[in-house]
């Protein structure tokens, strides 16, 4: 029921080599690793289900561990996560799963529940849980792309209880588009959502890099019961103004956002207001931005609250929609 091609329980893999195509069971339909230790997985997985890779840990003892993944995942399938699931199985031990790295392209994978792409779940809210890291789940998904991956609830491409870092370096465009939820009729072009209000989704862009973000990010957000909320923390940031973008074509939903050292693309022909939990400048920002003269409205960002900025935030380019 475990492990299409692969089963790994307290066991130690050095390096997976291959592609897994049309593999098939309950859980990990191609690799399962129970609490065992793989380097790296080098290889395509395309038509698997069951989730394509299944990392965790079902018992006491050491967890789940994978020090790299690299390779596309095409069409997988699965309950929680189509094609990779890291984490715990329940919430009251100290069980979870944890990707060192994650490089490559994820496209057409559907979740029956949450997490269309990737479910990383190391969260823990159990009186009988001492784990609270949440650095645990995946260390970063490097140069990697999400297009058109779909789940049942939440998060189209990623659900993720965990901290989660996506880095964008060396002249690579790491694009999110396409990706939604569909539940109950209702369809959302949502790509990422994070499931607890503690959690950081770090947007790293050095070397030329960008991400291209044509979907919604979403969250939970906490009601302190004395009119202030929190949300859950995103930060963009780029190591040269001039030189990385983060383009903004949706809505970031519920999130206390930070951004700095990077130039913000929100031109998709359409003037649109962005709302933030809370909003900061970390350094100098550049934004380009669409304006309507007729209608007198261009891109603009507003918050509930805004945090101490450290720079300034910079018109430098503007697509006019209409003449004055």
């Amino acid at each position: 029921t475990n492990g299409g091609a692969i089963y790994n329980t307290s066991g130690t893999i050095g390096n997976i080599t291959g592609d897994f195509i049309g593999n098939h069971t309950n859980s990990g339909g191609a690799i399962y690793n129970n609490a065992g230790e793989i380097n790296s997985i080098i290889g395509d997985f395309i038509n698997n289900s069951g989730t394509a890779i299944y990392n965790t840990q079902t018992q006491n003892g050491e967890p789940g561990l994978i020090n790299s993944i690299k390779g596309d995942f095409i069409q997988n399938t699965g309950e929680n996560g189509g094609a990779i699931y890291t984490g715990c199985v329940n919430s009251y031990w100290d069980y979870y799963g944890h990707i060192t790295e994650l490089s490559g392209n994820f496209i057409e994978n559907t979740a029956e529940n949450l997490g269309g792409a990737i479910y990383i779940n190391n969260e823990y809210d159990s009186e009988y849980s001492t784990l609270f890291d949440m650095n645990i789940g995946v260390g970063k998904i490097t140069n990697s792309s999400f297009i058109n991956n779909n789940a049942g609830n939440y998060g189209g491409a990623i659900f993720s209880k965990s901290n989660v870092n996506i880095e964008a370096k060396d002249g690579y465009q790491s694009v999110f588009k396409d990706n939604y939820t569909e539940s109950n009729g209702v369809k959302d072009d949502n790509a990422i959502y994070m499931g607890s209000s503690d959690t950081t989704l770090s947007f790293k862009m050095s070397n030329g890099g960008s991400v291209y973000m044509a979907d919604n990010i979403d969250g939970v957000i906490k009601d302190n019961g004395d009119g202030t909320k929190d949300g859950y923390n995103v930060d963009i940031k780029g190591d040269d103004i001039n030189k990385t973008t983060f383009y903004m074509l949706n809505d970031i939903r519920n999130a206390d956002v930070s951004v700095g050292s990077t130039t913000l693309n929100t031109i998709n022909n359409q003037s649109h207001t962005y709302n933030f939990n809370s909003f900061a400048l970390t350094d100098n920002t550049n934004m380009l931005a669409d304006v309507d003269l007729k209608n007198e409205t261009m891109d603009r960002f507003t918050a509930a609250s805004y945090g101490e900025h450290q720079g300034n935030l910079n018109v430098t380019g503007m697509n006019l929609l209409s003449d004055a």
